[in-house]
């Protein structure tokens, strides 16, 4: 079984700005959900092994549960956020303005979007969807631990269910996707689960 955790609130969150890969660290607030799933998950699960994008937001979400397992994490740069190129490190309500055509195809038709001078969803997905998949298969008897971003959650999501990307709702932060592999097809069991996050939790901003 894999277990998807979106990284908890980043600087980049707190201020409603495009992170990409801006390699922006968790808030304290951040850091809080990062252990509160961290111990839900150890509760409930034996964990295997621990996987994480290198970026700052998503390894040391991870750190939390490696933390209390003794674990190490194992970095992947395919499991990072899309690389958004002129979009990064700017809030989105300047994006609405400053590219406003490419960013509305982001907002109502996020499957064919590109972000300007950086990757497009498509490109995301066929890399996180790779190495989600390699992921799973190397583990196939394991429980393992997986940090990443929004885009790729959702994108995942969109290739397991068949449905649009734009069908399917951002999960929140240090949410817990659970996802089976049996007999070489990924499953979702349950998708953003953020329950115990009780009053930390928090999303993306409406319209994004």
């Amino acid at each position: 079984m894999l277990i998807i955790v979106r990284h908890g609130q980043s600087e980049a969150n707190l201020i409603h700005g495009f992170a990409g890969h801006w390699n922006v660290n968790l808030t304290e607030l951040g850091e809080k959900q990062a252990k509160t799933s961290a111990e839900y998950v150890y509760k409930n699960h034996k964990i295997d092994k621990i996987y994480a994008s290198d970026l700052k937001r998503a390894f040391n979400t991870a750190k939390a549960l490696a933390d209390i397992t003794g674990l190490p994490v194992i970095p992947s740069l395919e499991l990072r956020e899309i690389s958004a190129g002129e979009w990064e490190k700017q809030l989105f309500s300047d994006l609405a303005s400053n590219y406003h055509e490419e960013f509305s195809v982001w907002l109502n038709d996020i499957d064919n979007a590109c972000a300007t001078m950086g990757e497009s969803v498509a490109q995301l997905k066929d890399r996180v969807v790779k190495e989600i998949t390699k992921l799973a298969r190397e583990n196939a008897d394991k429980t393992v631990y997986i940090a990443t971003h929004a885009t790729p959650v959702r994108a995942l999501m969109s290739h397991i269910t068949g449905k649009k990307m734009q069908e399917i709702d951002w999960v929140s932060n240090a949410s817990l996707t659970y996802i089976d592999y049996i007999d070489g097809k990924l499953t979702i069991e349950k998708a953003g689960f953020d329950q115990h996050l009780k009053d930390l939790k928090t999303e993306l901003p409406k319209g994004v």
